[in-house]
């Protein structure tokens, strides 16, 4: 895990942990960029500028439209938090994570899945759960 504090100057500014696959994908994309600087913007657009929202929000649809789905951009972070609530993440470790003030904000980008509902009711009954499998 590689950490990256994403714009120091900002108010909101915190330090974001970056799974080793990810990590070398940024080190790759930013070797074919070898005049960035630290203080230059990460993602730009083919003639240099700073990448928009707009640009991403573009780009994500498009992706969307030849999967044949309807995506925006938002929908990753609500991914992220959902899958990290799946695989035993505390709800206040996620909350830092997405840079939310309050725990309520976060369980809005959580979907708890019906698998996830079941054996957390589970927890509650005293008798061993029953295999269906034969």
């Amino acid at each position: 895990m590689e950490t990256h504090t994403p714009l120091a100057d900002s108010p909101s500014a915190r330090v974001i942990g970056l799974p080793r696959p990810a990590y070398e994908a940024v080190v790759a994309y930013l070797s074919t960029r070898p005049d960035a600087t630290p203080e230059a913007p990460l993602f730009v657009t083919v003639s240099g500028q700073r990448m928009t929202h707009k640009v991403v929000i573009r780009a994500v649809r498009r992706a969307g439209e030849r999967l044949g789905q309807r995506i925006h951009p938002h929908m990753f972070r609500h991914s992220y938090a959902t899958e990290l609530l799946e695989r035993g993440a505390d709800i206040r470790d996620i909350r830092d994570l997405l840079g939310h003030e309050s725990v309520a904000t976060t369980e809005l980008y959580t979907h708890v899945s019906a698998a996830r509902q079941r054996r957390v009711v589970q927890l509650l009954d005293p008798r061993p759960a029953v295999s269906t499998m034969s």
